[in-house]
């Protein structure tokens, strides 16, 4: 379990130092954390897709491959409907959610990941936008998220 955190807490780490234009980290490479405030220019984030609504993975070119491959990250601020869920009617809105996100992200011009953290999982977390649109927003607008701050889960799906 040790060498487990000391793997994820090197992946953090090199998830801010390899910060990408189309992942935006300006907090973190502020002056207040030592950085310049800029992104080097050209570098982007691979989509490959969605597991559920908000968990999807993507890697990032300019972290090393054992790091940067395929990450999975938690989209901050929502919860959705699980895959695996306790009615027909969660895994219907699961299946919708996913298929929504993985529109979003596919049809993208530009996607930012933006304030970068762990959840209390350890799991990567981070605000996401494409082409300057808040994804978790867009979730909730139609019904197929709820906020969320990382306690307890408080949607019912299963409710009509």
């Amino acid at each position: 379990m040790h060498t487990l955190r000391l793997l994820f807490g090197t992946i953090g780490l090199v998830l801010v130092v390899g910060c990408a234009p189309r992942i935006h980290c300006s907090e973190l490479l502020s002056p207040q954390f030592g950085g310049e405030g800029t992104l080097p220019p050209s570098q982007v984030v691979i989509f490959h897709g969605c597991h559920d609504g908000d968990t999807c993975t993507f890697t990032l070119p300019t972290v090393p491959p054992p790091f940067g491959n395929r990450i999975p990250v938690r989209l901050a601020g929502i919860d959705t409907p699980e895959m695996h869920g306790k009615c027909d009617r969660e895994k219907i809105m699961a299946r919708q959610a996913k298929a929504v996100t993985e529109g979003l992200l596919n049809e993208a011009k530009q996607i930012e990941l933006m304030d970068l953290r762990r959840d209390k999982y350890f799991r990567v977390l981070a605000g996401i936008r494409t082409d300057g649109r808040d994804v978790a927003r867009q979730l909730i607008e139609a019904g197929l998220a709820v906020p969320y701050d990382g306690g307890t889960k408080t949607a019912n799906w299963c409710q009509h």
